[in-house]
């Protein structure tokens, strides 16, 4: 399916932003991404959330163009869809405003916040312990710069995106492995497949992986990454 077909299955012409915050499913705001969309707790179902935004391209929208790259990808590492519509965003005297709006109803997810030290090493272990000395010099670090789940993402980011690494040089001890890192060395193949995936999109698209867009789901097996919105607007 192309992208321009996935947008038209989802397209619902004519509607005001009053008019979809209003939508029966849509419940008291949880927070604000920004000025891009803002999360909604389902109204009558607690394990759901729901993220509306506007946008002034389709096509051109980072988010959009990663929901459908990933609308048919079978990771843990992706947020489960429950729908997507997409709407025409008109004033209330029905003239365009030459803007669109989008409202995804997705599985709901913890961020950082949620997350303990504990946890957050266990997860570093599991998809970068190759890399990394896991020993005190590390939990060091961790202490000066951050809690784990931030490294988590700086160090996926590092290895996606190949942007500065002077900061391993500064901790060449805890990070030498992991200097010359490349996306086919990450042994979880769904977390190589996406970061693949994540790449390829990146020569389009502004990255946006923080803390913010990577968020978590508890599983009986662990703490488990999804990178819900790596992208903001087109290079």
């Amino acid at each position: 399916m192309l992208l321009k077909e996935f947008i038209k299955e989802r397209y619902y012409p004519h509607r005001t932003l009053k008019e979809v915050l209003n939508d029966d499913d849509v419940g008291n705001l949880v927070s604000v991404k920004g000025s891009y969309s803002k999360v909604y707790n389902h109204k009558t179902d607690p394990t759901l959330i729901i993220k509306i935004g506007t946008t002034a391209q389709l096509v051109n929208d980072g988010y959009l163009n990663y929901l459908y790259r990933i609308q048919k990808m079978n990771s843990p590492f992706v947020p489960q869809i429950e729908y997507i519509k997409i709407f025409e965003q008109v004033r209330e005297d029905k003239t365009s405003t030459g803007r669109y709006i989008f409202k995804v109803c997705m599985e709901k997810l913890y961020d950082a916040s949620d997350v303990d030290i504990a946890q957050g090493y266990a997860l570093l272990n599991r998809y970068f312990g190759k890399f990394i000395d896991q020993d005190r010099q590390l939990k060091k670090y961790v202490q000066n710069e951050g809690n784990p789940i931030s490294l988590f993402i700086k160090l996926l980011t590092m290895i996606i995106f190949k942007f500065d690494r002077s900061w391993m040089e500064r901790n060449y001890t805890v990070f030498k492995q992991f200097m010359t890192a490349k996306i086919d060395d990450i042994e979880d193949q769904y977390l190589r497949k996406l970061a693949h995936l994540i790449g390829r999109q990146g020569k389009q698209f502004d990255e946006d992986l923080r803390s913010d867009n990577v968020m978590y789901r508890m599983t009986p097996y662990g703490l488990q990454p999804v990178i819900t919105d790596p992208f903001v607007g087109k290079k």
